[in-house]
């Protein structure tokens, strides 16, 4: 049995791009705005007593065709980047 064919998308001009993209964009703001789902009104400092989930990833690892040198890089920038996150206390 053959898929259904793959119908080609319609050409719109860039204007006509340009509003529908803001148009889902505040239609996906309303929705938060007036959804009944509930976001976090502020950020517990305590950390929670037990974790579900944990995830630890290896940050240099030996990859073909990619010098170490980026790799100590990527480390550098990850700290960075943890050092302002946890300035903002979003951690």
């Amino acid at each position: 049995m053959l898929p259904p064919p793959v119908v080609k998308p319609i050409n719109r001009s860039p204007l006509r791009k340009k509003w529908g993209k803001e148009y889902f964009i505040l239609k996906r703001k309303i929705k938060w705005i007036t959804g009944s789902q509930k976001f976090a009104r502020y950020i517990d400092l305590h950390p929670l007593e037990y974790s579900l989930i944990k995830h630890q990833s290896f940050l240099l690892r030996p990859l073909k065709d990619v010098d170490i040198v980026l790799q100590h890089n990527k480390v550098k920038n990850l700290a960075i980047a943890l050092e302002n996150l946890l300035k903002k206390k979003v951690i």
